[in-house]
């Protein structure tokens, strides 16, 4: 018999492996990978934050997120993996994200103190199929506030990275970090 690989898209083994402070380079490493970081803007290091945000208000709805940290320059990453097309999923991206960035401080805090907020969200489902007329969205996409008119980019302090899975041919070797990542992802269960 021989071992394989577990399935990196179960809920478990997703926060078993990235969720846990003994994997911190494997976090690092996908991080890294999905958001471009090398040289001197590579993240070197994580702390894991609690994945439960309770609102401090108790009528408002709390969440749970897969993974949750910080990098050494204060930027928050939360990071989801979603298998499931399930109904208003990018509005609960947008949620656990701004939910993270309201929540760094409190009544009486300066602005100045809130840092970057990144949501990373692997996803087994394509988001944004190829439709004719619209521009294409790749396997890794990066999304942030810019201005309609002349698309000047500014407000970056929450930012929306998604990797959609399926837009890996598998028909060819990965070409970068992000597609082994992806390759990874979808056959794991089979290396």
């Amino acid at each position: 018999m021989r071992p394989v690989f577990a399935d990196l898209k179960s809920d478990f083994v997703f926060k078993k492996v990235f969720g846990t402070e003994e994997h911190k380079d494997v976090l690092i490493s996908l991080l890294n990978a999905l958001l471009d970081r090398t040289g001197d803007r590579a993240i070197v290091s994580v702390t894991h934050l609690r994945e439960e945000e309770r609102p401090r208000v108790e009528e408002l709805k709390h969440s749970i997120v897969d993974v949750k940290c910080r990098d050494a320059r204060g930027t928050m990453f939360v990071v989801e993996m979603q298998v499931l097309q399930v109904e208003g999923f990018d509005k609960r991206v947008v949620y656990n994200a701004s939910k993270a960035f309201v929540n760094q401080i409190a009544r009486g805090e300066e602005y100045l103190t809130l840092d970057d907020v990144v949501a990373v969200s692997v996803c087994d489902l394509v988001l944004w199929p190829d439709t004719v007329g619209e521009p294409k969205v790749p396997l890794v996409s990066h999304w942030r506030v810019q201005e309609q008119h002349g698309g000047r980019l500014g407000l970056s302090q929450v930012q929306y990275v998604f990797a959609e899975l399926p837009k890996l041919p598998l028909d060819r070797p990965p070409h970068d970090e992000a597609e082994e990542w992806a390759y990874v992802f979808r056959r794991a269960p089979t290396l």
